[in-house]
């Protein structure tokens, strides 16, 4: 269930990361199906995979939601395509504008190590330093990467640019859009960025805004909004019970048990049973009778 009774992760990764685990527990069982009958896999591949929303605007639009302030994310967090100089491809979901980066753009370590042999044709060594935030640590810089970085607003618009990026250890975000980028190629784009920010922050209502206002000392519930909507899976599974037959036909008429009984008892009956005596018949006549007698009338 959602809402604060669930204590079960509902993000995509834990969701196919379960999926996964009981695929492999019902693949591995000695119950699973002999040679020949159609195992779990070909089952599993046939069906369609549920479309999951944009991971980024997905998780950024339900944090708003629930926490007011989290609508000023949008203003310096957006998702892009990277290109490499050797025309490869791929989404960067992290990437974070800042304007506080007056010295330059950035790419983190750790994901240059994940997509080393892609960007390699956009590398080049250098010898610089970067001073951080605090005006006190410098860093050194030894790679470089000239990328090209593009980006679809809200309207649909495209932007893009080609930016050089120093790899920057210990980053907390994949990509930082410093300043310069900033200002000389997507100040249109962050203008847009900033203006969404800022509807989706009045659109809340300012009863609602008021994280700002805590004073020193007082407490109060984290969440300004909670959705108590029934989660689909929880709507979807039947109420258990231990007489739900029994009290299926204490809701509906006679004659409409007698047809529904009568329907199940092909199905319901061995046929080597049926063909061996009247059981049929007698089913269709004093068990009928019974079937009134016993409640249902």
């Amino acid at each position: 269930m959602k809402g604060e009774l669930c204590r079960r992760p509902h993000d995509t990764s834990s969701l196919v990361a379960g999926w996964h685990y009981y695929r492999s527990r019902l693949d591995n069982s000695k119950f699973r199906p002999k040679s020949g009958a159609k195992t779990l896999n070909s089952v599993c591949l046939s069906i369609e995979p549920m479309h999951v929303p944009d991971s980024m605007d997905f998780l950024l639009n339900e944090f708003a939601h629930d926490t007011p302030e989290a609508a000023l994310l949008k203003a310096v967090h957006h998702k892009g395509t990277v290109t490499t100089a050797g025309d490869l491809t791929f989404v960067v979901d992290d990437i974070l504008f800042d304007s506080g980066a007056l010295s330059g753009s950035f790419i983190s370590r750790e994901f240059v190590n994940l997509h080393l042999a892609e960007l390699e044709s956009s590398r080049s060594s250098i010898q610089a330093q970067v001073v951080l935030a605090d005006k006190k640590t410098r860093v050194n810089i030894d790679t470089a990467y000239s990328l090209t970085i593009s980006f679809l607003d809200d309207s649909g618009d495209s932007h893009a640019a080609l930016v050089y990026f120093y790899v920057l250890p210990n980053c907390n975000h994949q990509i930082i859009i410093g300043l310069p980028a900033i200002v000389r190629h997507f100040s249109s784009l962050h203008f847009k960025m900033l203006a969404g920010a800022v509807a989706l922050l009045s659109d809340i209502g300012p009863e609602r805004n008021i994280l700002n206002e805590i004073q020193i000392g007082e407490v109060r519930y984290p969440w300004t909004y909670v959705q108590e909507d029934i989660a689909p899976e929880d709507e979807a599974t039947p109420l258990p019970c231990s007489f739900t037959d029994a009290l299926h036909y204490m809701e509906v008429s006679y004659d409409e048990a007698v047809v529904e009984y009568l329907g199940l008892l092909n199905t319901h009956v061995s046929k080597d049973f049926v063909d061996n005596t009247d059981v049929l018949q007698l089913l269709k006549t004093k068990g009928v009778k019974l079937g009134r007698h016993s409640g249902n009338s």
